[in-house]
């Protein structure tokens, strides 16, 4: 689907449970989203069940984008694992639901009938590898999204400190100037100065 701009969410929703705990769920979550939706949202809103941040149960993240679109991700502690992801995008709706080895996809293309398929889920091992091995033989990784992720996982931890709704570019890296080598003085210099966006 992420290839498909067709495809490309206009509204996104991914609910994650499993033994991970709450935290690692919700960088999963934030990097599916990335992976479905390319784009560095404009604000998170963000809260948790628990007495604290540290004890949450669940979290619970909205992401809204300058041209509209809306990501909703839920993640929360259980014994087993599941995952939900639901898309509408100009292509149709479609929907997923994963456990115990199943998975229930839900289809409806603009126009047409709602599908339904259960896939019963091979060796999630061999399909990472050949996942990798495939990324591998076009030279293509994930790095290009690490910083939007990097950037969202900032902007959602602010919202959950604060409980209020963050700008996420205000967590965006800024580039700074390094000193390689050389000095600097007040009076004319002896040295030259090597300096390098960072």
């Amino acid at each position: 689907l992420a290839a498909d701009s067709g495809w490309q969410p206009r509204a996104l929703e991914i609910a994650l449970a499993g033994p991970a705990g709450p935290e690692a769920l919700l960088r999963d979550a934030v990097a599916a989203a990335t992976a479905l939706l390319p784009l560095e949202p404009a604000e998170a809103i963000a809260s948790f069940a628990g007495a604290s941040r540290a004890t949450a149960l669940t979290f619970a993240v909205q992401l809204r984008y300058d041209d509209g679109r809306l990501v909703t991700l839920t993640v929360r502690d259980a014994a087993d694992a599941r995952l939900r992801v639901a898309i509408d995008a100009h292509a149709g709706r479609a929907e997923v639901r994963t456990s115990a080895g199943e998975s229930d996809l839900e289809l409806a293309l603009t126009g047409a009938d709602v599908q339904h398929l259960l896939l019963r889920d091979r060796d999630l091992y061999a399909l990472e590898a050949r996942r990798v091995a495939s990324a591998r033989a076009r030279r293509a990784d994930d790095s290009a999204s690490l910083l939007t992720e990097a950037t969202t996982l900032r902007g959602i931890e602010a919202a959950l400190d604060s409980g209020l709704t963050q700008a996420v570019a205000e967590f965006a890296p800024r580039p700074a100037l390094r000193l390689l080598s050389g000095r600097a003085r007040l009076t004319p210099p002896s040295g030259q100065l090597h300096l390098v966006p960072s």
